[in-house]
């Protein structure tokens, strides 16, 4: 049975317009959207045991996911701050608790061995064990966000399998070159999301995906809502084009409710 998991990072979204908080975080929730694409699914990483990391590992079962290797930890959980002003989101102050201290033992290396596919990102900080990781059999899908910088790329692309990257707030020029400079450093995959503009991918071949309009409530999450999707497309071995496509709805479907994949509760006073 395929299966997927999400490693590293997790933090609560604090909507503090709305008074509520939703449970998010990349490598959450990409365990929990491919799960609802009909996947196996885990989640690894570390949870405070506070209000926050219950409501994130609450989420986590309720939607199926395999919290085997959720550990549960004396420390805080992450927040993030959200404001929302006419429609713009922007970040406010952040907590940094159990998820930024995380680090994977012999036991957690195991167990992810044992999946398919393994997804981290920038806000993991797991690349001191991407060299591990990549050694376990398993494909790597790493999300650069729009943090990267060329060093950060060339240090650390050469363990990854399928790498994504926002470009969005990036001046690049030509896209196909900048893609196929990418891939020469190993990945077997290059995908580039640019907002509304679109979606790249370059494997040997140059592949482009519009957007599917939605009625846009919240996009936070829709990126993960799309990676979600194309790699479980791709385990499933759904062509390139479909599995984009489908990829594309996703991301609009995620953007038609709040949160990454909602389950919101007030914040606690």
């Amino acid at each position: 049975m395929l299966k997927i998991a999400g490693l590293g990072n997790n933090t609560v979204d604090k909507y503090v317009n709305q008074g509520m908080m939703y449970p998010g975080g990349n490598a959450v929730n990409v365990a929990v959207l491919a799960r609802r694409y009909r996947l196996e699914t885990s989640y690894v990483g570390w949870l405070g045991n506070d209000v926050y990391g219950q409501l994130i590992l609450n989420s986590l079962e309720e939607e199926g996911v395999d919290t085997t290797y959720t550990h549960v930890k004396e420390d805080v959980n992450n927040y993030t701050v959200i404001y929302h002003s006419d429609g713009d989101r922007k970040f406010g102050n952040s907590r940094q608790g159990a998820s930024s201290k995380f680090k994977p033992n012999s036991s957690d290396m195991e167990f992810l061995s044992k999946h398919n596919l393994i997804h981290t990102s920038y806000y993991s900080r797991m690349e001191p064990y991407l060299d591990k990781l990549s050694k376990l059999g398993s494909i790597i899908s790493f999300d650069f966000t729009d943090e990267y910088t060329a060093e950060y790329i060339d240090k650390n692309i050469q363990y990854v399998d399928i790498g994504t990257f926002s470009i969005s707030d990036k001046k690049i020029d030509d896209i196909k070159s900048f893609m196929e400079k990418l891939y020469s450093k190993g990945p077997k995959i290059v995908i580039c999301t640019e907002g509304i503009s679109g979606s790249y991918l370059y494997d040997g071949r140059f592949y482009f995906q519009p957007i599917v309009e939605a009625e846009i409530i919240d996009t936070l999450g829709a990126g993960d809502g799309f990676i979600a999707r194309f790699l479980v497309e791709y385990l499933k071995k759904t062509t390139i084009k479909d599995a984009l496509k489908r990829a594309a709805i996703s991301a609009a479907e995620v953007c038609q409710y709040h949160g990454a994949f909602n389950r919101g509760t007030p914040i606690p006073s």
